[in-house]
């Protein structure tokens, strides 16, 4: 564990694989989890963005996305049909300045940037 950041604001987990310098870091309170092993056999690692721990001024915690969990979002996406809240953060949001579209998936986000779809989805 560490902070990151400019004032140290940013809650970091390192996954330890083998003892490596090339460590995995997951940001922003989230945790490390097992995925798989690469071709040597050792472990690796991903971060589950849904134990994220940041907050925004009003206490709210802040849904994050990526391999670190470093992309937050752009876009807050809300359906009056169905809840959009797991874990406590919003399910379904946009990152990297995309915007929300109508859903078209039930399994997931559409996201446009840049003229480019694309899906956010949480396994």
């Amino acid at each position: 564990g560490g902070f990151s950041g400019v004032q140290c604001e940013i809650p970091v987990e390192t996954c330890l694989v083998n003892g490596s310098i090339n460590d995995h870091v997951c940001l922003h309170g989230s945790r490390c989890v097992p995925h798989g092993k690469d071709h040597d056999g050792n472990k690796q690692y991903t971060c589950d963005c849904s134990t994220v721990t940041t907050t925004n001024k009003d206490g709210q915690i802040i849904p994050y996305a990526g391999e670190f969990c470093q992309y937050e979002p752009t876009a807050i996406c809300m359906w009056d049909d169905q809840n959009t809240i797991e874990y406590g953060v919003s399910a379904h949001f946009c990152v990297n300045d995309g915007h929300c579209k109508t859903r078209q998936d039930p399994n997931g986000t559409v996201c446009v940037t840049n003229q480019i779809a694309y899906f956010l989805k949480f396994s």
